[in-house]
């Protein structure tokens, strides 16, 4: 499959950098260009130096969201990334594919990325970053710091306000990201929702009950009656019995 190039235009530095280590942590999307100067990044869309264009909101000379009316012109789908929700329906104005909410997380950016493209082949780009890749990268306090997980590391994971708690045998991670969102990109037949809040690795599971699972640690994870029949089926699928 031919790869997809990403334009990336944020006058910060730092925000440039993070979008430019996601983008290219995948196996679908390369980045290509990244500009702090909004001008010499139109320049480079004009010249097609890249297919998708991520942009910041606030930035000197031109703001994303002029910058995205341009863009338009030139049939180039247009993702807004900022820190101010305030532009969320503003961008969806000017007919951006989406908005992503600064700090970035992978799950979301991937998502956004996907919806440029043919849904069939964006759910496959999706699970093969995962599966091949076997690691999620959690921002450390929103910094451009991260912790590497392995994916089959993970025991469960809990829905907290804005936050998933990432429970693993040595420590619990905090990820800005809904559970939603993060089931979106562990690979299905392994992860599964055991509750409106909680997601288990079913490889971690030792006994299954009407209202719990309770995992090889000895930890009880409520379970839901429709998520029960769920999980229940595809147990059953694995059984050699």
């Amino acid at each position: 499959m031919e790869r997809i190039k990403v334009g990336i235009i944020d006058d910060d530095p730092d925000g440039l950098n993070v979008l430019k280590f996601w983008i290219e942590m995948t196996e679908f999307f390369d980045v290509g260009f990244a500009e702090t100067d909004p001008i010499k990044g139109l320049d480079l869309l004009r010249n097609k130096s890249a297919d998708i264009l991520i942009t910041d909101i606030i930035m000197d000379k031109m703001n994303g969201l002029q910058l995205a009316s341009l863009v338009e012109s030139l049939g180039i789908p247009v993702i807004i990334c900022s820190a101010h929700d305030k532009y969320g329906y503003e961008s969806f104005k000017v007919n951006a594919i989406d908005f992503v909410r600064k700090p970035v997380n992978y799950p979301e950016l991937i998502t956004a990325l996907n919806k440029t493209r043919d849904s069939n082949v964006a759910i496959a780009a999706v699970n093969e970053i995962v599966i091949k890749k076997n690691l999620l990268f959690i921002p450390e306090n929103g910094s451009n710091s991260f912790s590497i997980v392995d994916i089959y590391d993970i025991q469960f994971i809990k829905q907290e306000g804005n936050y998933s708690e990432i429970h693993t045998a040595d420590r619990k991670y905090l990820y800005q990201v809904s559970l939603k969102s993060l089931l979106e990109v562990l690979p299905a037949l392994d992860f599964q929702r055991t509750h409106k809040s909680y997601a288990v690795n079913i490889n971690e599971l030792k006994s299954m009950f009407t209202d719990r699972v309770v995992l090889k640690s000895g930890t009880p994870i409520p379970i839901g009656r429709t998520f029960y029949n769920d999980l229940n089926k595809i147990l059953k699928g694995r059984s050699l019995l």
